[in-house]
């Protein structure tokens, strides 16, 4: 039973990240407004989508694999990745100051590292992980 739902939780981190990172990716220009980011021409739309969409692809793609394979150890960036967004977002806070849409970010991010957490202790150890020690 712990296996489900720890492949429930994180296809939901996959869902989440990877439709995020579609976004960032194919359409970078509808994420202006959240992101407060305006890229500058070609190379700023390039630099766009692989800065804002392939940490999260590979975040929702690493997620996934640990879902399907339940492979716990797929987890762990994915926890590092998020766990360094907060910190950021945390810098943020006490740098430049309090704002809501930045507030509803990091909240959101704290959830998936949660999330991740949650799905990583849920899941047997794999023969790989055991065997590496």
């Amino acid at each position: 039973m712990s296996s489900i739902v720890a492949r429930v939780l994180a296809v939901f981190i996959a869902l989440i990240t990877i439709s995020n990172s579609f976004l960032n990716i194919f359409s970078p220009e509808s994420q202006i407004a959240s992101t407060q980011l305006v890229p500058q021409g070609i190379a700023g739309l390039s630099n766009f989508r692989v800065g804002m969409g392939a940490p999260f692809l590979t975040a929702g793609l690493l997620a996934a694999f640990a879902a399907w394979r339940l492979r716990r150890e797929a987890l762990i960036p994915v926890m590092v990745f998020f766990g360094c967004v907060v910190i950021a977002r945390v810098v943020g806070f006490v740098v430049d100051g309090y704002d809501v849409g930045v507030a509803q970010f990091t909240v959101l991010a704290v959830v998936i590292l949660g999330v991740a957490t949650a799905s990583y202790r849920l899941m047997p150890v794999s023969n790989y992980e055991s065997n590496d020690a």
